[in-house]
C-alpha cells in the first residue's frame, strides 16, 4: 500500500466525504447516463466572446441529441466568474427556459460560477 492512513485518497475516505472527487465523478457519470444530450456526438464549442464577462477563464460547450440540448460551462479560474451565454446563440432553436441540472441556477441572462465550478443546463429543441 502506497498511501498513508487518513491521507484522504482512499476510496473509503472519499466515500465518507460528500465533496470528494470520487463522488463528483460518480454524480457526473449518473448525469451523463440520464441526459441523452451529454451522450450524443453533436456539439459546438463556445468562443470566449460568447461567454460574456468570463471570457477565456471559462469553457462552454453546447451538446445535443434528439430534441434535448445541453449547455455545459466550466470555470477554470481561481475566482468566481459571471457567465453570460445567450441561449439564442445555441446551434439549435430552443423552446422555454433552461433547466438547471448541475451547479448554479440560471439568473436572467447567465449564471455565476464558483472557482473551479461547473454548471449544466438543458432545453428542449423547437419542433
Amino acid at each position: 500500500r502506497f498511501n498513508k492512513p487518513n491521507d484522504g485518497i482512499s476510496v473509503e475516505e472519499e466515500e465518507a466525504n460528500p465533496n470528494s472527487l470520487l463522488r463528483a465523478y460518480r454524480q457526473m457519470a449518473q448525469l451523463r447516463a440520464r441526459l441523452p444530450a451529454l451522450r450524443g456526438t453533436e456539439f459546438s464549442v463556445l468562443d470566449a466572446e460568447d461567454m460574456g464577462d468570463c471570457g477565456e477563464a471559462c469553457f462552454g460547450i453546447w451538446r445535443w441529441s434528439g430534441n434535448e440540448v445541453a449547455l455545459v460551462i466550466l470555470n477554470f479560474s481561481t475566482v468566481e466568474q459571471r457567465v453570460g451565454v445567450n441561449p439564442a446563440s445555441a446551434p439549435r432553436p430552443l423552446t422555454g427556459g433552461g433547466t438547471q441540472v448541475w451547479g448554479t441556477k440560471w439568473e436572467g441572462e447567465g449564471t455565476r460560477l464558483a472557482p473551479g465550478g461547473v454548471a449544466v443546463f438543458t432545453w428542449s429543441e423547437k419542433p
